[in-house]
Parts: C-alpha cells; sequence; structure tokens
C-alpha cells in the first residue's frame, strides 16, 4: 500500500538533526531565489516592504552625502500610462535619485555580472532587484530589449540612460536610439492588440518619453563612477532635476530616420537644461547631433 502521509516540518526545529535539515533547506531556498533574480531576462517581482526601506535609507544617505535635492516639473512624474523616464548619466547617484523621488515603481535593466559584483551573499541581487533593476545579459544583442518590451505591455514603467554610461566630466555623450526603439516596438504590439480586441481609442494608452536632466552643484569627476565612499562629501552642493512633458512615440517601425530625430529631439531637450548648469559642459558641436546607430 502507497504510503500517502503528508511530510511536515516542525517549527522551531526539534532536536540538532532537525535543526540542521532546517539551515539546509533555508540555504537551499535563497540561493533558489537569488538565482532567479540574477537570472537575465527575468523581471522581478515587487517588493513594497524592502522597497520601502530602501527609500528611507537613501533620503538620509543622500542628504548627507549630496544635499538637497529639487525636483522641477514634478508634475510630469506623474504621466498617466506607460512610461519611459530617460536622462543623462551625470554620476553614479543618478539611479539613486529616481529611486528616491519617484512614487511609481520604475525598473531599469543593467548586466548580470553587477548582481553579483563583489558580493558572494547574495544581498546586492536582492537590494538591486527591489529597487527595480533586472539583469541582461549583453552579448544576446537585441535579445536584451525583450524584456523591457514585455514590461511596458504589462504596463510598467522603465527608465533608460541613453548615453550608456556615466560621463565623468558632465559632457553630454551619443545618445543611443535603444529607448525610442522599444517604444516604438511595445507600441506596435498595443496597437495589435487594441485592434485586435476592439479596444474604443479613448482607451488605447501608448507608451511614452519622459526626458530628464541631472545638474549636480559640485561634481568630482575622478568619482563619478563610484564607489560610494570613495566619492564621500565631494559631490555635496545639491542636486537639481529637470522633467519634461512626455514625448509621443509613434507604433511600429517608423524608420531609422525617425528614430534618430526623437532622439535627438530627447537630447536637445536635456541639452538645453544642461545648458543652465555650471557642473555640466555643453559643446555646442555635440548638443543636437545625431546619434549613430
Amino acid at each position: 500500500m502507497a504510503n500517502n502521509r503528508t511530510k511536515t516540518r516542525n517549527f522551531p526545529p526539534r532536536g540538532w538533526n532537525e535543526f540542521q535539515e532546517w539551515v539546509k533547506t533555508l540555504i537551499e531556498n535563497y540561493r533558489a531565489y537569488i538565482d532567479l533574480i540574477s537570472t537575465p531576462g527575468k523581471i522581478p517581482p515587487p517588493n513594497p516592504s524592502i522597497r520601502l526601506m530602501i527609500k528611507l535609507i537613501l533620503a538620509v544617505w543622500l542628504w548627507i552625502q549630496l544635499g538637497r535635492i529639487k525636483v522641477v516639473g514634478t508634475e510630469h512624474l506623474e504621466t498617466k500610462g506607460r512610461c519611459i523616464f530617460v536622462a543623462n548619466h551625470s554620476s553614479y547617484f543618478d539611479a539613486l535619485i529616481l529611486q528616491l523621488i519617484m512614487k511609481r515603481r520604475l525598473n531599469y535593466m543593467t548586466s548580470r555580472d553587477q548582481f553579483t559584483l563583489g558580493d558572494p551573499t547574495g544581498l546586492r541581487a536582492i537590494v538591486m532587484s527591489a529597487a527595480g533593476a533586472y539583469p541582461v545579459d549583453k552579448s544576446k544583442g537585441a535579445d536584451v530589449v525583450r524584456p523591457s518590451i514585455e514590461l511596458l505591455i504589462l504596463g510598467g514603467d522603465l527608465f533608460v540612460f541613453p548615453e550608456g554610461r556615466i560621463q565623468e566630466n558632465g559632457d553630454l555623450g551619443i545618445f543611443k536610439t535603444g529607448a525610442v526603439r522599444i517604444a516604438m516596438a511595445a507600441n506596435a504590439r498595443l496597437l495589435r492588440q487594441y485592434t485586435r480586441d476592439s479596444v474604443p481609442q479613448e482607451e488605447w494608452d501608448f507608451v511614452k518619453v519622459v526626458p530628464m536632466s541631472f545638474c549636480y552643484g559640485k561634481r568630482d569627476p575622478k568619482t563619478a563612477n563610484g564607489g560610494y565612499l570613495e566619492m564621500c562629501l565631494k559631490w555635496r552642493g545639491n542636486v537639481t532635476l529637470t522633467v519634461g512633458e512626455a514625448i509621443e512615440i509613434p507604433a511600429g517601425d517608423a524608420g531609422d530616420d525617425i528614430k534618430y530625430e526623437l532622439t535627438r529631439q530627447i537630447k536637445c531637450w536635456i541639452g538645453a537644461r544642461a545648458g543652465d548648469c555650471s557642473t555640466i559642459s555643453n559643446p555646442e558641436s555635440d548638443l543636437c547631433e545625431l546619434p549613430s546607430s
């Protein structure tokens, strides 16, 4: 006769052997969770408790290292519907500031090695995941954008740094067209979905791009890429983040010329605000150049 008894595990464990088994199971589950959130293309589930804890820590931490954070155009942070927020990548602090000031949950892609960099415990992966980061394998080429498109289709929001890397001296770098391409691809799928399901046009919600510009009151180019201990108080001079009105993005493959033009408009808007920032060099010849493909 088959044994159909249900296995049970007592808590707290009774005896040394049961305690060892309990610890072993706990470690296995913990490692399985770290592997899950560190898997390229996996969007992390929301974790409101850890996110709130992170915000409380950031409020104190960023005030100590940066000073006051001023946001101009706060109404645009509340833009309704699906959004990709884009900004100049000026410092290692940029992503932390966005996590602090945003009420809505933002997700962003980062390379998989960032989840494990110098941390065998997995705590770095847990914190980054709770903050909205998800890993991608950059060697996969176009495949890295698929999770982002899926996230937007499901109603999520992204933020993207079009320059792709921190610009240590504050100059605006070459803006890549990735944010516009992701928005167009997501909008093409949404258009097919709305048409197929006969959704009234007044209810259509397409992805928009919201431009933002960081201006640090004090800059130390040598430490722009972190770490935070090395940055110490060298950046403490207050920060202004200016947020612009959402830019509508067409659906589908509108051609490279349109993608370049929309990306140029985003860069020009950010560049115009950077021109008012004393810590950002803004070469006129680079302000509105077309990005390379």
